[in-house]
């Protein structure tokens, strides 16, 4: 017998692994949701985030809770309430929002991947930044600052290791302990959230962190970044308690253009600070005239580094050799060959292998129109049947928080009722409503299919209204199969109005059919895009729930109640 080689005889080194990804632990798993995991980006009392790949190649990073939280139904809602306030904060400068399962028996949440140290691992590598590496950070966090607290955020806990100088500006991460301004539930087991010698004196005191507060944290961090040392010093926890309740902070090697901008956010009164926007657009005049930058959110030069990235993906070969292959495409598009099969059978049997007209995949055919219909109908039977049957009721309500989502709920023959999916809309400013829809999978089984045929839109309801029959999109044979294992994905739906506002309603063919699309006047789970402004009413859109609140029979705070409508 041929004795076998030893691995250290033939076999190639293992691949270096991406900059800045740790090996993945023989207790970490492989595939997290629809991702192939590559390695650690790091790890703490909460969770374990990880690099990840997606089917497409696309890098992410992933967040997974630890299991013993996992366990715990508080946390579990703790989880969801982040992945909303990442989903609804939008900005070049906080990584964007990809997708989340709260209810995984793991949960998840993965956000866009960001290449580059943090402003803590740069400071003690290489000393505090330079002038103009300090003004990018500078402008960059604070533009994150004014994303985060437009959408009704506060951080509370911006500081060195939560801030990444990627290659085309700084990227503030971490909004795990964010609170939403109106959630009081969030943080209800009380205590003080922040690091030591970076929270704000009115946090010390006891009062609740606001916006202000985050621009307190914003100074320090500049103040590290130029320094390598926080404005109140180091020292135990009471120590710099005492500084930054009473003590002036120390600014001595902050570039001079700077100061005032700090010492203005350094305030121990937070009604002396400036907002987030004002403090972004003072140091934009700032770093115009006085200092100097790159342009982008606040790009700094920090990562013209070797071995780091340079944003155009080139380390690629690193991540798919570090990582398990993609799933075979018929596993990950099996419920698609499934239904396509089924509606093949069904279309050789009824027309003798004639080709006919699918209503919801808009594709042309022959065939005689009865045969046609006949055909269509079984194979929605079919494909909707997978997801709920007869005796299930479909409702959609809207999700409480995040005015942007829905949730849309199934409840069997038995009373029980379980969320299925959440739909989150962004609007894409255009000369029409743009719709990209984010749809969620939020059972643990089953699969459920998402078409852009599925919502419509409402421009007016005059007082005489008692129902209101949505228009179906301008776009259509955009879908999504969603399951445990593709638990999130994307529809694109158009809607041509004359309105500056509109009214968007999720219709799923359980609760609306092809011939009618009528329903209740006071159906919930309603969207509003509301542009109240006539001199541009294709303009950004404010939005909200629907108010479905009756008077005199009709919904008159409908934002397209006939007396409020822009035309």
């Amino acid at each position: 017998m041929i004795p076998r080689p030893s691995p250290t005889d033939t076999d190639p080194a293992p691949p270096p692994l991406p900059p800045g990804v740790e090996p993945l632990t023989a207790r970490d798993p492989r595939r997290v949701g629809p991702f192939r995991l590559v390695g650690r980006l790091g790890s703490g009392g909460m969770g374990v985030v990880y690099a990840a790949l997606d089917d497409a190649d696309r890098r992410v990073a992933v967040k997974c809770a630890h299991r013993a939280y996992a366990r715990d139904p508080e946390f579990r809602a703790r989880f969801a309430r982040e992945a909303a306030v990442v989903r609804r904060v939008r900005s070049a400068a906080v990584p964007a929002f990809v997708g989340a399962d709260a209810r995984a028996q793991v949960p998840w949440l993965a956000t866009e991947y960001v290449p580059g140290p943090t402003v803590a691992a740069a400071v003690r590598d290489r000393g505090p930044l330079d002038e103009a590496d300090v003004a990018g950070l500078a402008l960059g966090a604070a533009e994150a600052l004014v994303a985060i607290h437009a959408a009704d955020v506060v951080h509370r806990d911006l500081k060195p290791g939560n801030v990444v100088l990627a290659p085309d500006g700084p990227r503030v991460l971490d909004l795990g302990i964010a609170k939403a301004l109106a959630d009081s539930g969030l943080t209800r087991t009380g205590g003080l959230v922040g690091t030591p010698g970076w929270i704000a004196p009115e946090q010390l005191r006891g009062t609740p962190a606001t916006g202000r507060s985050d621009v307190f944290t914003w100074a320090n961090l500049v103040v590290y970044a130029a320094t390598g040392s926080g404005a109140f010093g180091t020292g135990d926890t009471g120590t710099l308690a005492r500084r930054v309740l009473h003590e002036p902070p120390d600014l001595d090697g902050v570039p001079g253009p700077l100061r005032p901008h700090l010492e203005r956010a350094l305030a121990k009164d937070p009604e002396q600070r400036p907002t987030s926007a004002e403090l972004r657009d003072a140091l934009t005049a700032a770093v115009a005239d006085e200092l100097p930058t790159s342009a982008g959110h606040g790009a700094t030069r920090v990562l013209n580094a070797p071995g780091q990235l340079d944003g155009n993906g080139d380390d690629l070969d690193r991540w798919t050799a570090n990582t398990v292959p993609p799933r075979p495409w018929p596993v990950r598009h099996r419920r698609g060959l499934t239904v396509a099969a089924a509606a093949t059978a069904l279309v050789l049997v009824a027309g003798g292998g004639a080709l006919l007209w699918d209503t919801r995949a808009g594709t042309e055919a022959e065939g005689p129109a009865g045969d046609g219909e006949g055909a269509a109908g079984a194979g929605e039977a079919a494909d909707d049947g997978a997801a709920t049957s007869d005796d299930t009721v479909v409702t959609v309500e809207n999700d409480p928080d995040d005015p942007a989502s829905v949730i849309r709920y199934i409840e069997d023959a038995d009373g029980d009722r379980q969320p299925q999916l959440r739909l989150s809309y962004a609007a894409i400013e255009t000369d029409r409503l743009d719709l990209e829809v984010t749809a969620e999978y939020l059972m643990e089984t089953g699969e459920a299919t998402v078409r852009s045929s599925d919502f419509g839109m409402v421009a007016v309801i005059t007082p005489e209204d008692r129902s209101i029959v949505p228009d179906p999109p301008n776009s259509s044979g955009s879908q999504v199969v969603l399951s445990p294992e593709e638990p999130t994905g994307q529809v694109r739906v158009a809607f041509f109005t004359s309105h500056g506002s509109a009214l968007v309603h999720h219709l799923p063919p359980e609760t609306a059919s092809e011939e009618s699309r009528e329903i209740p006047i006071d159906r919930p789970g309603g969207v509003c895009f509301i542009r109240d402004d006539s001199d541009d009413p294709f303009g950004p859109a404010d939005v909200a729930p629907h108010d479905t609140t009756l008077a005199e029979d009709s919904p008159q705070d409908s934002c397209v109640f006939e007396d409020r409508v822009v035309q």
